[in-house]
Formats: structure tokens, sequence, C-alpha cells
């Protein structure tokens, strides 16, 4: 009876612990947990790549002859050239080399591509210099028809836009905006980077592109003394929806081997004062003047020594005491 006393109250006292134990868990009514926040992270699905035209050193795709009377046409026998000449060409009597062995009375045309996936703006300017006697119309003259005096309709024809006359001692410019092609662009993960991009495909559609050329047609008319213009084509792209530069003169913020032209647009009264250079080691060449060219208010920058200055900067300064810094990339 002892021994059955002993093992109940060993019984009862395990069962009290328990129980206490219990009770205290289910006292435990709430919790708590800390989750840190993160940012996945972001692409800019603004991508912009263009190819504009590059024209070799000892190509000339913009020289031109006129024939007001028509002697390629005239002529006996083979004559002094060994390229054909289209039937344009001998109707409008002015001639373009558009290819190798041919003339045209239209250039080669020039070709800009974009691989870009938001739009980007081609503007082509052409500058047609005061130093020809010759009349530059703004319509094509009439090529049946014998004329008194010689003249001369030259126009730029860029993309499906209408042909801009040109006019002599003016620069005449036309656009085209050139749509990207978004669909050829995936995100993806750079493993190297540890970050995402905005890539192109493997498997591409067709990129969207714009072409110019010049065209032109003279009067049948004495060509006695007659001369014509030399004329500077110059072409670049513009990202519409990049930041603008606060000074305004400049038409682009930066400049490389394949955008490497930059016009100036100024005030009333207002002149480009100098240019200063500052290489990417830190080297600056104030007021230089080596490594471009300037024709009206276009500035060319050579391909060569912007391939030695990238990285660094160059500064357009005005007599109005505000400048411009151009990066170079």
């Amino acid at each position: 009876m002892q021994k059955f006393k002993r093992v109940m109250a060993m019984g009862l006292a395990a069962t009290l612990v328990l129980g206490s134990c219990l009770t205290a868990f289910a006292d435990e009514t709430s919790g708590s947990s800390e989750g840190a926040g993160a940012n996945e992270g972001h692409v800019n699905k603004h991508v912009i790549s263009v190819k504009l035209p590059t024209v070799p050193d000892e190509s000339t795709p913009f020289n031109y002859t006129v024939d007001p009377e028509r002697l390629v046409s005239n002529v006996a026998g083979a004559g002094r050239y060994t390229e054909t000449f289209t039937d344009e060409a001998k109707t409008n009597g002015v001639y373009f080399l558009a290819e190798e062995g041919k003339y045209d009375s239209s250039s080669a045309e020039l070709e800009t591509t974009s691989e870009s996936s938001a739009p980007i703006k081609l503007t082509v300017e052409v500058a047609a210099a005061d130093d020809g006697n010759i009349e530059l119309v703004d319509a094509a003259p009439d090529t049946t028809e014998e004329a008194d005096t010689a003249q001369l309709y030259l126009a730029l024809k860029l993309g499906n836009n209408d042909a801009v006359a040109i006019k002599a001692g003016e620069t005449i410019s036309d656009e085209v905006t050139i749509n990207g092609v978004d669909g050829n662009f995936e995100i993806t993960w750079n493993s190297t980077k540890e970050e995402y991009e905005y890539t192109q495909k493997e498997t591409l559609s067709d990129w969207n592109k714009a072409s110019f050329q010049l065209t032109g047609v003279a009067s049948k008319a004495s060509a006695e003394n007659v001369s014509v213009p030399t004329l500077t084509v110059t072409w670049k792209y513009e990202d519409p929806d990049a930041e603008s530069d606060d000074a305004g003169y400049t038409s682009v913020n930066s400049v490389s081997t394949t955008a490497n032209v930059i016009s100036v647009t100024l005030p009333t009264g207002v002149t480009v004062s100098s240019l200063d250079l500052v290489k990417a080691d830190g080297t600056e060449f104030n007021a230089f003047t080596a490594g471009y060219s300037v024709a009206g208010n276009a500035y060319t920058f050579e391909t060569t020594a912007l391939t030695n200055w990238v990285g660094g900067t160059i500064t357009f300064n005005y007599s109005d005491g505000k400048s411009d810094v151009i990066s170079i990339r």
C-alpha cells in the first residue's frame, strides 16, 4: 500500500510539472520578426546606338560637274571619260560619281542606321560657299530648250522628305526621325558586373535607316566663264530625350569619331572666341586651332584627333562670357 502511494505521488507530481510547463507555453500569444526590403534593380531601356555614314579620306561623294552645253552627250567618240553616264545625268547636265564607273545626276546615297530602342533625330546640313557665279535656283530648270544664261538647281534629298533647294552663300538643313526597334532588346543578367542590362537579342528584326543624297539639274546654256559653288555637307544625330545643355549654343553635348560635327547657333552679336581642349590625362590646350575645320556654323573634328582625345573635353568659349563643355567619347 505504501508502495502504491509513493507511485501515485510521483505520478501526480509529474503531472503537475508538465501542466505548469504547458500552461507557461500557452501564455505566449504573440511574436515578431524583421524582414529587410530590397530593390531588385533598374534597367535603362533607353538605348541609343547609331551608325552614321563615314567617308574615306580619299573619297569625294559630293564632288560634281555641271555641263550646261551637254558636251558629254554630244561628244563624238569615246570622249574623255571611261565611266558611263546614266540617261538622267545626260538629260540633267549634272554629274556626280554615284558609284564606281558610273555618273548620275544624283550623288551616292549615304545611309544612317539606328540600332536603338528609342527614336533619334538625324539632321543633314549643306553649306554652299559664295564662290560660284552660276545662278542657283529653287526648282529644276527646263532642260528641253536653250536658256539665255546658265542656271543650276542643287538640292538635298533626305529619306522620304521633299527635296530642299541649296542656296548660294547659305546653309540649308533637313531632318528626319529614325525610330528605334525596342523589340530587338531583352533584359539579361551580367554576372560579371552583377547587374541587369538591356541587350540586343540574338535574332534581330531589321533596324530602321535613313539615306540622303544630293541631286542637280542644269539648264541648257553657254558654259563660258561659268563657275559653281563649293558644297560642304555635314550630318549628325540627336537623342530627343537627352537632357539639353543649359547654354544652348551647341547642338550636342558630346562628340565622337562617329558623330564628329557640332553646330553652333549664336545670338546676334555673339561669336565663338576660342576653343579649349583638355585631354583625358589633364593636359590643357587653350585656344587650340588644330584637329578641326569650320564651315559656316558647323565645326567638324578630325576622327584621328578625336581618337587621341577620348575621355577629354572641348570647351567652346563665347564673346558673351558663356561657354559650352563638350565631352569626347
